[in-house]
């Protein structure tokens, strides 16, 4: 006997199991000529259109559906044939086991590994599976169904075809009730011959192999075309891609220890039907925020198991029930077949609620882990417990925190090197991960962005000589973008256009605004460095008020502290997100702030005075509720790791409870006279015409306004002076404070404008 040649490919394996089919039905055909020859010239004249005494005598006679009493002569003409399939079986099974032993397994006898399929039903499998593959089967099928319409086998035709004897034949009919393997596992589905054929005998019923199956046999590197819109395979390979994999953890060395413990789960877990050890095999639970590197966690263990990936966005399930459980099931196959990880995106859709009852999909789950698969890998931003039963096997929770300043920077060091992009100057990592809060997902998409940027900036320029060199403005644009959070949806982004020297404002507010920059620039070294988080259970945020009148620099201030800061600035009108209806502005609140969570946003509450009222004491279920809005969005304030501003006009009605929680409490006052001076000079661009008969020193003196006044006062007096086709002057100042005053209700007095009230009158 020569060297056993393995396959070169599956469909060299599969032409070698049709040939073996084709010998059965050579057997077959025999055997319907043996039959044949046994009928008497009416039988034969009118098979298949009437039923005749003598042919109703000869099926009495015949003592099974094979009929193997055969004569010595009849028993020769097969002998030939049946040699044949014997020495090709040989052949294949030889093969096969070479081929397996090169580390490839064929797809047919992966089915087999995965469904404890005996050798039945693996010949089963290809009986259904040859006219998907050949043409010519279903002619010789209908041939043998002596029925020119059928071009599907019959359950009675495989069995006539796998079987030897009447007895066999007796013995494989369980494998077609639907508790059996190949039903159950969905593997071949019976369907009737006729469409109106209600209480179709078993036997008569066509057998049909699954598409995914099919799709498997003939195309094992592609995934079931059904599943590919909510499901996509990351090839395990032979564990080369690990170490690359590793090394975007190494800025820390939990992570790196947690994706070695999980590969080793994964490698040492059971791999098909009949695992001892299936039941108390744990699947795991991968908590964190998006873009945090579960997946890439995941994808790494695998890749150093060996094992591929399979990941399954769970929100892209259809809503009806039925549809989502079938589609699960199909995915579970898939990766079963591949000997793949499960991993399950959006795992939190998993969590049972009153409007939700997710017990079909544990189970499935379960059926999955039970049939030997890989361990499954649900992905989710919350804790996921399966509800009574449905799930009775471990679940092991492993959280992914937020990469802190320091992981941040060293990530960011990271993506440099790795591409190996020259750096136009030396950028200030650690001023980038202190001021933009991204994930490591987030990190790289936001360098893949900068190098877009400054490739689109050199190619406008025209600069073609030098390679592409990314700048700190280029990365810090990238970030602002990759920043861009859900806060759009519920907040205003305001873009900060002022500076700390553009404020005017007393020295003392001044310095406290100064002090509130400065402690937001020393966060990292005092709580991270020096450790005083381990000392602040909450509170790590930096709370603000600001009180005061309208038009007195309170947005300004803000504006200034964000663009010094160089973060976002989100304005939220409170008297948007309160509600009359109990609970609503909690719901609120809290979506707000999650949100924000990781998004190192200044959050500018204006509005407060509708929320922040002087608690009084409790009379009736409306102070409760009020008092409880109160409370809860003092604890987001303080759960929340960035900045807090509140805006109040009217500070006297403020709680002072509440108050004394806050870091800094700045009181903007209307502006003196020195001041209003500065502000009525500051207003003006320096590209606008001026008249030199303006009076700075009479305005600041005469007219007491705020600084957000006097800004209206400058812009509707230039365009008076527009219209006019002339600079801007006094006369046009003077007509524009009294539109002011008239708006704010106050009397223009003659007193007060002196020499200019003419021009009011």
């Amino acid at each position: 006997m020569g060297e056993i040649k393995p396959y070169a490919d599956h469909w060299e394996h599969l032409l070698d199991e049709l040939g073996r089919l084709d010998l059965r039905i050579r057997i077959e055909m025999e055997r319907m000529a043996i039959r044949e020859e046994a009928q008497d010239e009416l039988t034969r004249q009118y098979a298949g259109i009437a039923l005749t005494r003598e042919e109703m005598v000869r099926l009495l006679d015949e003592v099974g559906p094979i009929n193997e009493q055969l004569s010595a002569h009849e028993r020769m003409r097969l002998l030939d044939l049946e040699e044949e399939l014997q020495t090709l079986e040989r052949s294949i099974y030889r093969r096969s086991q070479a081929t397996a032993a090169e580390g490839r397994i064929l797809p047919l006898e992966r089915i087999v590994e995965c469904y404890g399929l005996d050798r039945f039903e693996r010949d089963a499998v290809i009986v259904a599976a040859a006219v998907q593959v050949d043409e010519k089967y279903s002619k010789l099928y209908g041939f043998l169904l002596d029925d020119a319409t059928s071009r599907q086998p019959t359950v009675a035709l495989t069995l006539r075809l796998l079987c030897t004897g009447d007895a066999e034949f007796a013995r494989q009919l369980p494998y077609w009730l639907p508790t059996a393997r190949l039903r159950r596992h969905r593997l071949i589905a019976l369907a009737p011959r006729q469409a109106d054929a209600g209480g179709e005998p078993m036997l008569a019923s066509y057998v049909k192999l699954d598409d995914g199956v099919i799709q498997f046999l003939l195309q094992p590197d592609q995934l079931d075309d059904r599943v590919r819109d909510v499901a996509r395979l990351l090839p395990g390979g032979n564990g080369a891609g690990a170490a690359g994999m590793s090394a975007d953890f190494r800025w820390n060395r939990e992570l790196v220890l947690l994706e070695q413990k999980l590969a080793a789960a994964i490698a040492a877990a059971p791999y098909g039907a009949g695992s001892e050890t299936s039941s108390s095999q744990p699947a795991f639970l991968l908590l964190g925020q998006p873009g945090c590197g579960r997946v890439a966690l995941a994808a790494a263990a695998c890749a150093k198991a060996k094992a591929p990936l399979m990941l399954v966005d769970l929100s892209r399930l259809p809503e009806e029930e039925p549809q989502r459980i079938a589609l699960l099931e199909l995915a579970c196959r898939e990766a079963l077949l591949r000997s793949a990880v499960l991993g399950l995106l959006h795992a939190e859709l998993l969590q049972e609620r009153a409007d939700a009852d997710r017990k079909l999909e544990w189970q499935q789950l379960y059926m999955h882990k039970m049939a030997g698969a890989k361990p499954t890998v649900l992905f989710s931003t919350q804790r996921v417990v399966p509800k009574g039963e449905a799930y009775p096997a471990p679940l092991i929770e492993l959280s992914m925190r937020m990469p802190d300043v320091r992981e941040r920077a060293a990530l960011w060091q990271q993506q440099s090197e790795q591409t190996g992009i020259e750096l136009a100057q030396p950028v200030r990592w650690m001023a980038i991960a202190e001021q933009y809060k991204l994930t490591s997902g987030g990190i790289g998409r936001a360098w893949q962005l900068a190098l877009a940027l400054a490739q689109w900036r050199e190619a406008v320029n025209g600069d073609r000589l030098h390679a592409v060199r990314v700048t700190e403005a280029d990365i810090r644009e990238a970030c602002q973008r990759q920043s861009h959070h859900g806060l759009d949806g519920i907040a205003t982004r305001i873009l900060p256009q002022h500076r700390v020297e553009n404020l005017v404002l007393p020295i003392e507010q001044t310095l406290k605004i100064q002090q509130i920059i400065a402690q937001l620039q020393q966060r990292h070294r005092v709580l991270t460095e020096w450790n005083f988080h381990r000392k602040l259970s909450r509170g790590k945020g930096t709370n603000v008020l600001f009180a005061g009148p309208p038009g007195t620099g309170k947005t300004m201030a803000a504006e200034a502290i964000a663009g010094e800061l160089g973060l976002d600035l989100y304005r939220i009108d409170l008297s948007q997100i309160i509600s009359k209806y109990i609970g609503e502005t909690e719901k609120n609140l809290g979506r707000l702030f999650a949100e924000a969570e990781n998004s190192n946003a200044i959050l500018l509450f204006d509005e407060a005075d509708a929320l922040f009222g002087k608690r009084s004491e409790v009379k009736d279920s409306h102070d409760r509720h009020a008092n409880t809005e109160v409370a809860y969005l003092l604890q987001k304030m303080e759960e929340y790791d960035g900045m807090s501003i509140l805006a109040t006009n009217l500070q006297h009605n403020m709680d002072e409870a509440f108050a004394r929680r806050m870091a800094f409490r700045i009181e903007f006052p209307i502006p003196e006279e020195q001041h209003r001076f500065r502000l009525w000079q500051a207003m003006f661009p320096s590209e606008a015409p001026r008249s030199d008969d303006i009076d700075y020193t009479f305005l600041a003196r005469s007219i007491q306004l705020a600084g957000g006044n006097i800004k209206n006062a400058v812009l509707a007096a230039a365009y008076l002076a527009s219209e006019e086709d002339a600079p801007i002057g006094m006369r046009h100042l003077i007509r524009a404070v009294k539109q002011e005053l008239d708006k704010l209700g106050k009397l223009c007095l003659r007193s007060d404008f002196g020499p200019y009230y003419e021009w009011i009158s």
